[in-house]
Protein backbone atom coordinates (compact mmCIF):
# COMPACT_ATOMS: atom_id res chain seq x y z
CA UNK A 1 0.00 0.00 0.00
CA UNK A 2 0.99 3.56 -0.16
CA UNK A 3 0.94 3.99 3.51
CA UNK A 4 3.29 1.12 3.92
CA UNK A 5 6.03 2.44 1.14
CA UNK A 6 5.83 5.61 2.79
CA UNK A 7 7.11 4.21 6.08
CA UNK A 8 9.75 1.91 4.38
CA UNK A 9 11.40 5.35 2.43
CA UNK A 10 11.20 7.07 6.13
CA UNK A 11 13.21 4.31 7.49
CA UNK A 12 15.33 4.11 4.44
CA UNK A 13 16.18 7.89 4.92
CA UNK A 14 16.83 7.60 8.70
CA UNK A 15 19.30 4.86 7.84
CA UNK A 16 20.62 7.44 5.24
CA UNK A 17 21.06 10.21 7.47
CA UNK A 18 22.42 7.91 10.65
CA UNK A 19 25.21 6.67 8.64
CA UNK A 20 26.12 10.41 6.68
CA UNK A 21 25.84 12.01 10.25
CA UNK A 22 27.83 9.58 12.10
CA UNK A 23 30.74 9.26 8.81
CA UNK A 24 30.76 13.48 8.96
CA UNK A 25 31.00 13.74 12.64
CA UNK A 26 33.19 11.41 13.19
CA UNK A 27 35.67 12.80 10.37
CA UNK A 28 35.66 16.29 11.56
CA UNK A 29 36.34 14.75 15.28
CA UNK A 30 39.18 12.94 13.46
CA UNK A 31 40.80 16.39 12.57
CA UNK A 32 39.75 18.07 15.57
CA UNK A 33 42.33 15.54 17.00
CA UNK A 34 44.74 14.69 14.80
CA UNK A 35 44.62 17.46 11.97
CA UNK A 36 43.70 20.88 11.16
CA UNK A 37 40.42 21.19 10.74
CA UNK A 38 39.94 24.84 9.39
CA UNK A 39 42.79 24.21 6.78
CA UNK A 40 41.12 21.12 5.75
CA UNK A 41 37.64 22.18 4.84
CA UNK A 42 38.73 25.48 3.55
CA UNK A 43 40.19 22.69 0.76
CA UNK A 44 37.12 21.11 0.23
CA UNK A 45 35.28 24.58 0.14
CA UNK A 46 37.51 26.01 -2.45
CA UNK A 47 37.33 22.83 -4.80
CA UNK A 48 33.65 23.41 -4.54
CA UNK A 49 31.60 20.54 -6.05
CA UNK A 50 33.63 17.40 -6.46
CA UNK A 51 35.25 17.74 -3.40
CA UNK A 52 31.82 18.40 -1.33
CA UNK A 53 30.27 15.25 -2.88
CA UNK A 54 33.70 13.39 -2.29
CA UNK A 55 33.42 14.14 1.43
CA UNK A 56 30.33 13.71 1.15
CA UNK A 57 30.84 9.97 -0.23
CA UNK A 58 33.86 9.13 1.87
CA UNK A 59 31.60 10.73 5.18
CA UNK A 60 28.83 7.61 4.33
CA UNK A 61 31.67 4.91 3.60
CA UNK A 62 33.21 5.62 7.23
CA UNK A 63 29.65 5.67 8.62
CA UNK A 64 28.03 2.49 7.15
CA UNK A 65 31.82 0.72 8.50
CA UNK A 66 31.44 2.36 12.03
CA UNK A 67 27.47 0.94 11.95
CA UNK A 68 28.65 -2.69 10.85
CA UNK A 69 31.66 -2.57 13.52
CA UNK A 70 29.13 -1.09 16.50
CA UNK A 71 26.09 -3.86 15.10
CA UNK A 72 29.28 -6.58 15.39
CA UNK A 73 30.48 -5.74 18.60
CA UNK A 74 27.14 -4.75 19.93
CA UNK A 75 25.90 -8.24 19.69
CA UNK A 76 29.04 -10.10 20.44
CA UNK A 77 30.58 -7.74 23.76
CA UNK A 78 28.22 -8.14 26.82
CA UNK A 79 28.49 -4.54 28.25
CA UNK A 80 27.46 -3.12 24.82
CA UNK A 81 24.44 -5.56 24.25
CA UNK A 82 22.22 -2.60 24.65
CA UNK A 83 19.09 -3.55 22.60
CA UNK A 84 19.23 -7.45 23.86
CA UNK A 85 19.50 -6.22 27.45
CA UNK A 86 16.18 -3.79 27.11
CA UNK A 87 14.27 -6.81 25.01
CA UNK A 88 14.62 -9.74 27.42
CA UNK A 89 12.85 -9.29 30.54
CA UNK A 90 11.21 -6.31 30.37
CA UNK A 91 7.92 -8.26 31.38
CA UNK A 92 9.09 -9.05 35.00
CA UNK A 93 9.24 -7.45 38.25
CA UNK A 94 12.18 -5.30 39.09
CA UNK A 95 13.40 -4.59 35.25
CA UNK A 96 15.02 -1.75 34.14
CA UNK A 97 12.80 -1.06 31.35
CA UNK A 98 8.86 -0.63 32.42
CA UNK A 99 9.76 0.72 36.09
CA UNK A 100 6.20 1.49 36.71
CA UNK A 101 3.95 -0.93 38.35
CA UNK A 102 0.29 -0.51 36.50
CA UNK A 103 1.86 0.11 32.98
CA UNK A 104 3.92 -3.40 33.47
CA UNK A 105 0.53 -5.18 34.64
CA UNK A 106 -1.29 -4.02 31.46
CA UNK A 107 2.14 -4.83 29.26
CA UNK A 108 1.83 -8.33 31.11
CA UNK A 109 -1.64 -8.54 30.20
CA UNK A 110 -0.94 -8.35 26.41
CA UNK A 111 1.78 -10.31 26.69
CA UNK A 112 -0.21 -13.00 28.17
CA UNK A 113 -2.87 -12.63 25.20
CA UNK A 114 0.16 -13.21 22.66
CA UNK A 115 1.43 -16.07 24.18
CA UNK A 116 -1.93 -17.60 24.77
CA UNK A 117 -1.41 -17.77 28.64
CA UNK A 118 -4.19 -17.39 30.93
CA UNK A 119 -2.39 -16.03 33.77
CA UNK A 120 0.68 -14.37 34.53
CA UNK A 121 3.65 -16.57 35.10
CA UNK A 122 5.93 -15.92 38.01
CA UNK A 123 8.48 -15.24 35.41
CA UNK A 124 8.65 -14.56 31.76
CA UNK A 125 11.65 -16.14 29.88
CA UNK A 126 13.87 -14.35 28.07
CA UNK A 127 12.08 -15.63 24.71
CA UNK A 128 8.98 -15.09 25.97
CA UNK A 129 10.46 -11.60 26.55
CA UNK A 130 11.74 -10.77 22.87
CA UNK A 131 8.82 -12.76 21.13
CA UNK A 132 6.46 -10.28 22.50
CA UNK A 133 8.77 -7.60 21.60
CA UNK A 134 9.24 -8.78 18.11
CA UNK A 135 5.42 -9.62 18.10
CA UNK A 136 4.51 -5.85 18.86
CA UNK A 137 7.27 -4.38 16.53
CA UNK A 138 5.83 -6.15 13.90
CA UNK A 139 2.07 -5.19 13.94
CA UNK A 140 3.03 -1.48 14.08
CA UNK A 141 5.13 -2.10 11.39
CA UNK A 142 2.77 -3.55 9.52
CA UNK A 143 0.20 -1.10 10.68
CA UNK A 144 2.65 2.13 9.24
CA UNK A 145 2.70 2.58 12.95
CA UNK A 146 6.70 2.37 13.12
CA UNK A 147 7.34 6.22 12.15
CA UNK A 148 8.76 7.03 16.52
CA UNK A 149 10.73 3.95 16.95
CA UNK A 150 12.62 4.32 13.84
CA UNK A 151 13.81 7.83 14.68
CA UNK A 152 14.78 6.39 18.15
CA UNK A 153 16.47 3.90 16.47
CA UNK A 154 18.22 6.70 14.18
CA UNK A 155 19.45 8.36 17.38
CA UNK A 156 20.24 5.47 19.48
CA UNK A 157 22.50 4.24 15.75
CA UNK A 158 24.50 8.01 15.70
CA UNK A 159 25.17 7.72 19.01
CA UNK A 160 26.22 3.75 19.51
CA UNK A 161 28.59 4.64 15.89
CA UNK A 162 30.17 7.76 17.62
CA UNK A 163 31.08 6.11 20.59
CA UNK A 164 32.76 3.12 18.91
CA UNK A 165 34.50 6.53 16.29
CA UNK A 166 36.14 8.39 19.63
CA UNK A 167 37.38 4.26 20.58
CA UNK A 168 38.69 3.96 17.48
CA UNK A 169 40.12 7.52 17.17
CA UNK A 170 41.62 7.35 20.56
CA UNK A 171 43.62 3.46 19.30
CA UNK A 172 44.67 4.50 16.30
CA UNK A 173 46.38 7.31 17.65
CA UNK A 174 48.27 5.31 20.55
CA UNK A 175 48.35 2.58 18.27
CA UNK A 176 49.58 3.40 14.94
CA UNK A 177 50.82 6.87 15.03
CA UNK A 178 52.42 6.33 18.85
CA UNK A 179 51.47 9.73 19.84
CA UNK A 180 49.68 10.71 23.25
CA UNK A 181 46.72 13.02 23.81
CA UNK A 182 46.56 15.75 26.89
CA UNK A 183 45.82 14.70 30.27
CA UNK A 184 42.25 17.26 29.22
CA UNK A 185 41.38 16.12 25.68
CA UNK A 186 41.78 12.27 27.30
CA UNK A 187 39.40 13.09 30.09
CA UNK A 188 36.81 14.78 28.18
CA UNK A 189 36.65 12.49 25.50
CA UNK A 190 36.58 9.34 28.01
CA UNK A 191 33.71 11.71 29.07
CA UNK A 192 31.87 12.48 25.99
CA UNK A 193 31.85 8.16 25.01
CA UNK A 194 30.21 8.07 28.53
CA UNK A 195 27.64 10.18 27.53
CA UNK A 196 27.10 8.05 24.20
CA UNK A 197 27.20 4.80 26.57
CA UNK A 198 24.36 5.99 28.95
CA UNK A 199 22.48 7.42 25.94
CA UNK A 200 22.85 3.73 23.60
CA UNK A 201 21.08 2.20 26.82
CA UNK A 202 18.65 4.94 27.32
CA UNK A 203 16.75 5.13 24.17
CA UNK A 204 17.48 1.13 23.72
CA UNK A 205 15.42 0.87 26.81
CA UNK A 206 13.26 3.61 25.48
CA UNK A 207 12.47 2.30 22.16
CA UNK A 208 11.09 -1.05 24.08
CA UNK A 209 8.50 1.08 26.27
CA UNK A 210 7.19 3.41 22.94
CA UNK A 211 6.57 0.04 21.04
CA UNK A 212 4.83 -1.43 23.70
CA UNK A 213 3.18 1.65 24.19
CA UNK A 214 2.18 1.96 20.89
CA UNK A 215 0.61 -1.16 20.41
CA UNK A 216 -1.26 -0.90 23.53
CA UNK A 217 -2.71 2.06 21.56
CA UNK A 218 -3.21 -0.05 18.35
CA UNK A 219 -4.96 -2.80 20.16
CA UNK A 220 -7.23 -0.21 21.77
CA UNK A 221 -8.35 1.75 18.53
CA UNK A 222 -8.81 -1.76 16.05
Amino acid sequence: SFEMENALNRVGLYDFFTILLSGMTAIIINYCINGDLEDDLTKILDDKFSSIIAFLLLSYVIGMILQEISSFLDKKIDIFKFRQKARENFLNEHNKVVKNKIELKEYQKLANKILEKNQTPEEYTKEECEYVYYYCKTQLELNCKSDKMEKINATYGISRSLMFALIIIIAIRYLHYNKSLSVFIFGVLCIVIFLFYKRCKRFSEYRVRVILRQYKSLNITS
